[in-house]
This record gives structure tokens, sequence and C-alpha cells, in this order.
């Protein structure tokens, strides 16, 4: 595979982050990004990341846990919300990194993923 084939295909693995429509192929797609981003960071445009913050923006909501969800559903926010901590932590180190500013919505997901009353495997993305 080419590196420009390669960038084609994490442009549409991040287009499932963005239009999140089945949560458990939403949540291999974030370990997708979250690996490339880690280990071939030169496959990911501006534009698939401008869109993973617009995805995280709506993630902190859709991943909270309510007291009314199903057990079912409680699981599979869990898995989304510790894959999505996981994923604003490697892109705010990225940033850090590039010594780019820091979004609000990284900042958000920072306080999330540090949050003393969040389930030990969101404030473990950290380790």
């Amino acid at each position: 595979m080419t590196q420009e084939e390669a960038r084609r295909l994490i442009a549409l693995i991040s287009q499932q982050i963005l239009w999140r429509n089945d949560n458990k192929q939403l949540i291999n797609a974030i370990n997708v990004i979250c690996n490339t981003i880690k280990y071939s960071p030169e496959l990911i445009s501006p534009e698939i990341e401008e869109s993973m913050l617009i995805s995280l923006q709506c993630l902190v909501a859709e991943s909270e846990y309510k007291e009314t969800d199903e057990a079912s559903m409680a699981v599979l926010k869990g898995e989304l919300r510790v894959a999505s901590a996981r994923l604003a932590y490697i892109i705010f180190q990225s940033f850090t990194d590039r010594d780019i500013a820091i979004p609000n919505v990284l900042k958000k997901w920072e306080t999330i993923y540090q949050n003393p009353n969040e389930f030990s495997e969101i404030r473990n993305v950290i380790n």
C-alpha cells in the first residue's frame, strides 16, 4: 500500500468517527486513529485532526453514562468513553509536542480523564 492509499484509508476511517453511526465499529475506528497518530503521524492531515476535534466534542456527551442507561448501553458507553479519552490524550500530546495551542475540547477531555469520579479505565488512558 502506498502512503497516499494509506492516507485515503485513514481519512475514510476518520469519517466513521465523525458520523458515529455504529458504536462498536466506532471504538475500533478510534483505536485505529489513535495508533496512526502515535506511530504514523504523517498520515494524519489537518482535516482529519479537525474532524477528530469535532467528534470529540460530540463524544463528551454521547459517551456519558446516565442512570437510565440499560446495562448493555452503559458498558458500550464506558468502552466508548475510554477510547475517546485515549484519542483526546494522544491528540493533546501531539499538539503539545508540536507546540500547537490546545483547543478547549481537549482541555475538557483532560478534565474527564483526570477526574477521580470517572472509572479507572478512563483515568488510566494517560498511563
